[in-house]
């Protein structure tokens, strides 16, 4: 992925960008993403900062989608992958804590 792309073909009718890094096709692979995932990722990195965030989660888990700010594209995808992984296999929740008070 290149600097400065979504990876979505809305060309800012969402209103989170102006539409000027679209990629044409952007869409399909993002729709493709859910269905074969559950989740597809969409960046920015032409906004600062720049930031990631999922489509999906909630609609297929019933959770919260996923956002991350200010990281690059490896650490961003590493990152929201590994935490829609937890939400996948029931192990993350919004009301399941990580941590205990008797595991601390």
């Amino acid at each position: 992925m290149q600097k400065g792309v979504f990876m979505c073909d809305a060309y800012g009718k969402c209103g989170t960008c102006s539409g000027k890094a679209s990629v044409p096709g952007g869409g399909k692979v993002l729709n493709y993403n859910i269905r074969k995932n559950g989740f597809g990722i969409v960046y920015s990195f032409s906004e600062l900062p720049s930031f990631a965030y999922t489509a999906g989660i909630e609609e297929n888990w019933r959770n919260p989608e996923l956002i991350i700010f200010g990281l690059d594209y490896d650490l961003s995808t590493l990152l929201i992958t590994e935490t829609a992984n937890l939400i996948r296999e029931a192990l993350l929740s919004p009301t399941k804590p990580v941590i205990t008070g008797s595991e601390i």
